[in-house]
């Protein structure tokens, strides 16, 4: 057999090993004789057939394995072990459509905290119970609140500000008796200047 011949017989065995590796699960052990039996096939074309032969083949084998590599690649998802490791996605069913035009309905919607949401948690929106999620920091349950987004089945709620007088006045009579939100110089307390000074 010519030197050639073989040279060529190891390349076309290179390639196959590449294209084997996506195709059955070795470890890598596939793509790694597919990497020493190319440098073999160069190595043998350059020994036995000549530098202009040999330096053929190293273009040949730069060119050729990204091609088989990308032809492996796209073909590797059709395989068995492609479709048992990729996710297939599923076609949306008339259900979920359903179900997300349902939710985004609740944009702009009341509702009431039916636990504290610290920031996930459950509220009363219409009606149905919804796990919800807070953008205005915690909630405490009673407390209203509005839906402001839907991602998805993820559904956005901030607390909602209460426009009857009552609750404002509350709200003013909370913050009279809390003492972190009056004024230091109400309490009584000395200013904390420098006394050496």
């Amino acid at each position: 057999m010519s030197p050639i011949y073989f040279a060529l017989i190891l390349m076309v065995i290179a390639l196959g090993l590449i294209f084997l590796e996506f195709l059955l699960p070795s470890a890598g052990i596939l793509g790694v004789l597919a990497f020493f039996t190319m440098l073999s096939s160069i190595g043998w074309a350059y020994y036995y057939c000549g530098p202009t032969v040999g330096t053929i083949f190293l273009g040949v084998a730069v060119i050729a394995m990204p091609v088989v590599f990308g032809m492996a690649v796209k073909f590797w998802p059709h395989t068995p072990i492609g479709k048992l490791v990729l996710l297939n996605t599923p076609a949306h069913t008339k259900e979920e459509e359903a179900e997300k035009e349902h939710l985004t309905r609740l944009v702009g919607k009341l509702g009431v905290a039916t636990c504290t949401l610290l920031p996930g948690g459950y509220a009363d929106i219409e009606g149905e119970s919804w796990n919800v999620i807070s953008e205005s920091g915690a909630i405490e349950s009673g407390e209203k609140i509005e839906v402001v987004e839907v991602d998805g089945t993820r559904i956005v709620v901030v607390r909602a500000e209460d426009q009857s007088p009552g609750a404002a006045t509350a709200a003013d009579n909370t913050a009279a008796d809390d003492p972190f939100r009056q004024p230091i110089d109400s309490l009584g307390i000395d200013s904390f200047e420098d006394p050496f000074a």
